[in-house]
């Protein structure tokens, strides 16, 4: 389902989808980043290892995954397909 099915299918103005899609992504990723980054906060605060498996939509940009990790001030390390650490 995407937006322009929206447009079309949804019988709401495009003014009602558009504020219904931020609103999801507001709730579904936004949100979640956020507590998921206070819960990465209060588990390093623990001490030990921390093992986060997120869906990739959760990772990009300003308010995804790895920059609200990096703003408090974790340390990010890139991981290749086998394993292996990319250098930064």
């Amino acid at each position: 389902f995407t937006r322009h099915d929206a447009y079309e299918k949804s019988g709401q103005t495009a003014e009602e989808v558009d504020a219904e899609l931020a609103r999801m992504e507001r709730l579904l990723l936004t949100d979640r980043n956020r507590d998921w980054a206070d819960a990465v906060d209060r588990e390093s605060a623990r001490g030990g290892p921390i093992l986060l498996a997120v869906g990739a939509l959760h990772l990009p940009g300003e308010t995804g995954l790895l920059r609200l990790l990096e703003q408090r001030g974790f340390a990010l390390t890139r991981l290749d397909g086998a394993g292996s650490v990319t250098p930064p």
